[in-house]
């Protein structure tokens, strides 16, 4: 993370964690139980793609409790 972060990426999670992140889409898988944060590269309307749930409308960061195992898959679209 710190290479990437010297680089100019974006480091979205200090967590060990699985993650994926693409221009619309953010997941993380964990072995871990425990509240996980993403860091976003701006703001986004936030929607949870598993069940639809809308998690914010003009977020800068997702924070939520992870029961393990587990994958969170969440929808990101321009904030308002």
């Amino acid at each position: 993370r710190n290479l990437a972060r010297y680089a100019g990426a974006h480091v979205y999670t200090e967590s060990n964690d699985v993650f994926l992140a693409d221009h619309g889409v953010v997941a993380l898988h964990s072995l871990k139980s425990e509240t996980k944060r993403i860091a976003l590269p701006g703001r986004y309307r936030v929607t949870d793609l598993v069940n639809g749930a809308p998690y914010a409308d003009n977020a800068s960061e997702i924070t939520f409790e992870l029961e393990a195992p587990e994958t969170r898959v969440f929808l990101l679209e321009p904030g308002r």
